[in-house]
């Protein structure tokens, strides 16, 4: 066994030198059999092999695979992207929107804002600022805070989405009725059903729409920002009862799904929470929002008399890492106006 161990050592160790090959060197055809010399190469040369990978491979590589000149030209055509129709065009194509803010600061951005590769922007004006008094609207001041943006924005190829703002209610409108000081939430600290709201928003409207309707640099309204709202006054609780005895039609149909006693819809106050049972606090929830969808729709059916294809939006909230109640919640769908 040592012997054999040692033979193994023995040829593990020793150099192995290949045996010499004769200088004689292979044949090679005088023609190849696919091709003349001189006959001439077929423009799609691979389906000759009639090979479905490769007809497969060749295809991807080229798709979107560009001459000089073609890539000459779209680098041209990349400086005239125009504002058509409300949005950025180039190529017959949808460009898409990269954006930025601070509200004041960008306005004085907008020549520089291409450079760096943005062309949206977002800028806002309220009521408050375009109706200072009663009697009084400030054609003047939509003129500087948005016209003249609008201008200057077509001018440099930047769209604008324009906040109406209502959370800019006018203070001397929520002087004019106590609701305002009882209702609202977040950003919104008025009544959308006191008697004064719609015709203070629809003056604003009246006022902003035909200075800016068809401006070819804006892109869209943005009919509320981070909107939320609950009801707590008078209005809101008879058009609750109201909403109530709609559904329900008789008070003991209610009480009978609620596990209520109520005498009367006229009994039934809007609920804060779910201490007086899910099924009416639900049913609080879904009131409030349907009521405050009717309010964004008021507004965007006053901007569409104005201009039909005008895009409106809300800008909703998210929370993805905090705890939300559903009376904040806002469901993305229904605003969808």
């Amino acid at each position: 066994m040592l012997w054999f161990a040692l033979c193994l050592c023995g040829v593990s160790c020793a150099r192995f030198t290949p045996p010499a090959r004769g200088p004689e060197e292979l044949p090679v055809p005088a023609e190849f059999t696919l091709y003349d010399a001189s006959g001439a190469v077929p423009e799609r040369w691979w389906e000759v092999f009639q090979s479905d990978e490769l007809n497969r491979l060749i295809e991807r590589a080229l798709t979107g695979n560009l001459s000089l000149q073609q890539v000459y030209a779209r680098l041209i055509q990349a400086e005239m992207a125009a504002i058509q129709a409300g949005a950025f065009w180039q190529d017959d194509r949808p460009v898409y929107f990269t954006g930025v803010g601070h509200f004041g600061q960008v306005r004085k951005d907008i020549p520089i804002l291409n450079d760096y590769g943005l062309n949206i922007i977002q800028i806002e004006m309220g009521p408050q600022n375009g109706l200072p008094a009663p009697d009084r609207v400030d054609v003047d001041a939509i003129r500087a805070n948005v016209v003249h943006c609008l201008d200057l924005a077509a001018a440099h190829n930047v769209a604008v989405n324009l906040l109406i703002s209502p959370h800019y209610f006018p203070q001397w409108a929520k002087d004019a009725d106590p609701a305002h000081s009882q209702c609202g939430e977040g950003f919104l600290k008025f009544c959308i059903e006191a008697p004064n709201t719609r015709p203070v928003m629809a003056t604003w409207l009246d006022a902003l729409m035909p200075l800016i309707a068809g401006h070819p640099a804006l892109h869209s309204i943005c009919l509320s920002n981070e909107p939320q709202y609950r009801g707590k006054c008078a209005y809101e609780r008879a058009l609750f009862q109201a909403w109530l005895k709609e559904k329900w039609q008789t008070i003991e149909r209610a009480n009978e799904v609620y596990g209520t006693q109520f005498r009367g819809f006229e009994e039934v106050d809007l609920p804060a929470d779910a201490s007086c049972g899910y099924g009416l606090f639900f049913d609080g929830c879904r009131f409030n929002q349907e009521r405050f969808l009717a309010f964004h729709e008021m507004l965007r059916d006053r901007i569409h008399r104005y201009d039909p294809d005008l895009p409106v939006h809300a800008k909703v909230m998210s929370h993805a890492f905090e705890a939300v109640s559903y009376t904040h919640l806002t469901l993305p769908t229904i605003y969808s106006v």
